[in-house]
């Protein structure tokens, strides 16, 4: 997820951790292109990349996003995508016990 966030964002990354009883969600910002709307469950699913990703010249196989999702859902938690246009905004959610 970071390495995505360093390959796509332009000059920043954020990264938050928030923490209740039940699970752990840390978010991951950058201010890259984002993901447009239409794309947004498609860009998990292995071998897929989003057309804004792609297109600034950025390599890479599309598996690093459906296999953090996967990993996720194994141990009942997700990685989703949050934000559209003019950032990338990513939450990923594991279970906190």
């Amino acid at each position: 997820m970071l390495e995505n966030a360093c390959r796509y964002g332009v000059s920043s990354i954020r990264v938050s951790i928030e923490r209740d009883s039940l699970a752990v969600r840390y978010a991951i910002e950058d201010d890259g292109p984002g993901v447009a709307d239409e794309e947004r469950e498609r860009i998990f699913e292995p071998g897929l990349r989003g057309r804004r990703g792609s297109a600034n010249g950025s390599t890479g196989a599309g598996l690093g996003l459906s296999l953090a999702r996967r990993l996720a859902r194994g141990v009942d938690g997700d990685v989703e995508v949050t934000a559209g246009t003019g950032r990338g905004r990513f939450v990923v959610t594991l279970p906190a016990g």
